[in-house]
């Protein structure tokens, strides 16, 4: 989904996860509050992530990426900040038992962004979870498009350019990114109503 005009977003700096501590009274986020990493990602990984994760060759191709991306669109009946702040800590409850980050997140005017990293749990397979929040007669829908970045597993030296160089080679995620968007919606916690969920082209 495209941004709408107004003012350029405010990012947080890469690698940033929000402690729900340093919301401020109005719901907004305080930058400076931070964490660190996974812990249990390797340096070399978290370099190749966020490599891999701008790059993304997983989604070059059209209906190639069929088999390995997943999309589910739901309805709140809160702001896009409000639904923001539940992203977020959804993705701080799911850190406890799965390696997964709040990479960036952007407001501006009616809409919201954020992009969250996911990965599996020996290897490090990179899946990028891209989720907009936008205002819509008083309600925000909220759409999420889960897809796996790459061939290889972020672990693997030189993956990133490995991952672009065979971005046309074919493969399944055994659904694996419909499983991000379950474990977020299962700890999500707004209300929300699910409108739609597919394998886009």
């Amino acid at each position: 989904m495209e941004q709408g005009g107004g003012p350029p977003p405010v990012m947080t700096p890469a690698w940033s996860d929000v402690d729900l501590d340093g919301e401020s009274a109005d719901g907004e986020f305080e930058d400076s509050v931070m964490t660190t990493p996974p812990a249990a990602l390797y340096s070399l990984t978290r370099w190749q992530a966020d490599l891999q994760g701008a790059l993304r060759p997983g989604r070059w191709l059209p209906g190639l990426r069929t088999p390995h991306m997943f999309e589910e669109t739901w309805r709140a009946g809160s702001t896009p900040s409000v639904c923001l702040l539940a992203l977020v800590r959804a993705a701080k409850q799911l850190r406890a038992g799965v390696k997964c980050q709040v990479k960036t997140m952007s407001e501006w005017s009616s809409q919201a962004r954020a992009t969250l990293h996911f990965f599996t749990a020996s290897l490090s397979w990179l899946d990028v979870v891209d989720v907009d929040f936008v205002s819509v007669d008083g309600s925000t829908i909220i759409t999420l498009r889960s897809f796996s970045s790459g061939l290889l597993p972020v672990s693997l030296p030189l993956a990133p350019l490995l991952n672009a160089c065979l971005f046309f080679f074919p493969f399944y995620d055994f659904d694996q990114n419909r499983c991000w968007i379950g474990a977020l919606k299962q700890v999500f916690d707004l209300e929300i109503t699910l409108m739609r969920q597919y394998r886009p082209c």
